[in-house]
């Protein structure tokens, strides 16, 4: 959020994103606004109501370690994440415990380490995703 607006950025997709018919590659949205991604519309919309949580006491959370207050408010979102369907995208630096994030939300679904949990950077999802073969 900038200024109380949601950035929208187009990554050269093959279908394009939209909003009030305009093609757009990078915007500011305010609310209210219709986006099309491909054959995909949504509604933008401000909430009043905070997902914040209150930061855990732990200091860990499987293999992910960390006491400051960011990680203590981040371990109750992965759990929240990780009882819901919605997909996760990880991005970071190097070294900063991405697969270890990865693997701990593939473990709080499933209830057990399946092994399935895959670390990306940001650029190999990207890659993924504007490839249609997924290769």
């Amino acid at each position: 959020m900038f200024e109380g607006t949601l950035r929208v950025t187009d990554l050269d997709s093959t279908n394009g994103t939209f909003c009030a018919e305009l093609a757009i590659r990078d915007a500011f949205l305010r609310g209210g606004e219709s986006l099309q991604i491909g054959q995909t519309r949504l509604r933008i919309d401000r909430s009043t109501t905070s997902v914040t949580s209150a930061p855990s006491q732990r200091t860990r959370l499987g293999r992910v370690v960390g006491g400051s207050p960011a990680m203590r408010r981040l371990y109750p979102l992965v759990e929240r994440l990780a009882a819901s369907d919605i997909p996760l995208v990880i991005e970071g630096e190097t070294g900063t415990g991405k697969e270890a994030l990865a693997e701990q939300d593939e473990t709080e679904r499933h209830g057990r380490d399946s092994g399935d949990a895959a670390a990306s950077t940001a650029d190999d999802v990207r890659s993924k995703c504007s490839d249609p073969n997924g290769t």
